[in-house]
């Protein structure tokens, strides 16, 4: 609804008018609000493709979100750009925070960063840790660092599953203390409801995970896939997988710390802030 303003000012001033699409609307609600009133559907999806056809050029993120848009705004081809989003220059930063670091020593560290909302595919999570702890992983701590409307449903599921030692919520932290936990994670990890209306969507964390340097562990279908002309995740991905997850996982990271060599000769997954995929079709992939 942002966009009103300046579509009616690019009217007065006689001036072309760009918008930068960085979710899809109408998708993007309703892959976290069931509206099923047919009525109310077609009021946001009509009022949301008013915004794409009344401007004069689009910017998105992807070329499935440019299909997309083109489809909705009925622009010419050439006033469509693709144009892949960018993460802050902080989030390369290696942070090492004291208290943090004596805070969630000892364990290996599965770090979550962003949003709590019924898109992320927390079940996921929920299920692969509760799978870990059925098979003597009881190492491995999930940590969540974010807020969202679905941050209380998720605890209540995890207190539910006996898995209350296993996760630890953060909370909402500024975007600037980020890397103080993306460091001192073994793996960062990302998670999508598998949906037609979210394939197109490549969410900002991946890239902010790319940046910091760590093992990223992503169950996302669609564009995630391609993002940037990269192999980040296998295009087959299936998000409510957890167990071939943890196939996949185990034999990438081992369930091993580099801060702390005690449960397992093999070493642990070794990073760096330069691209390398290990991409797998069982449903997950290890980016490093």
């Amino acid at each position: 609804m942002m966009s009103i303003a300046g579509i009616i000012l690019g009217r007065i001033k006689r001036v072309q008018t760009t918008m930068y699409v960085l979710d899809l609307w109408p998708e993007n609600l309703f892959s976290v609000l069931q509206v099923e009133n047919q009525l109310a559907r077609r009021l946001a999806t009509a009022v949301s493709h008013w915004h794409y056809r009344h401007v004069d050029k689009l910017v998105v993120l992807s070329n499935l979100m440019k299909k997309r848009v083109l489809e909705a705004s009925r622009l010419d081809q050439d006033k469509v750009a693709v144009l892949p989003q960018a993460c802050e220059k902080f989030y390369e930063a290696d942070v090492v925070d004291a208290s943090l670091a004596e805070r969630f020593s000892g364990r290996f560290n599965v770090v979550f960063t962003g949003n709590i909302s019924p898109a992320q595919s927390f079940e996921t999570m929920i299920d692969a840790a509760e799978l870990l702890r059925d098979q003597g992983h009881r190492q491995v701590r999930w940590i969540i660092v974010g807020d969202g409307m679905s941050r209380r449903e998720i605890e209540v599921a995890v207190e539910a599953r006996g898995l209350g030692d296993c996760f630890e919520f953060v909370g909402q932290v500024p975007p600037e203390e980020i890397p103080a936990y993306t460091t001192l994670a073994d793996v960062l990890v990302g998670c999508l409801v598998k949906s037609d209306l979210l394939e197109a969507t490549i969410p900002a964390k991946v890239l902010s995970y790319v940046a910091a340097g760590r093992p990223v562990v992503l169950a996302m279908d669609g564009e995630v896939g391609t993002s940037s002309g990269r192999r980040l995740a296998d295009s087959s991905v299936l998000p409510a997988m957890p167990r071939r997850w943890l196939r996949t996982s185990r034999r990438s990271c081992r369930f091993q710390s580099p801060r702390d060599d005690s449960w397992a000769s093999t070493p642990a997954v070794t990073t760096s802030s330069t691209w390398s995929e290990t991409s797998y079709s069982a449903g997950w992939s290890i980016s490093c």
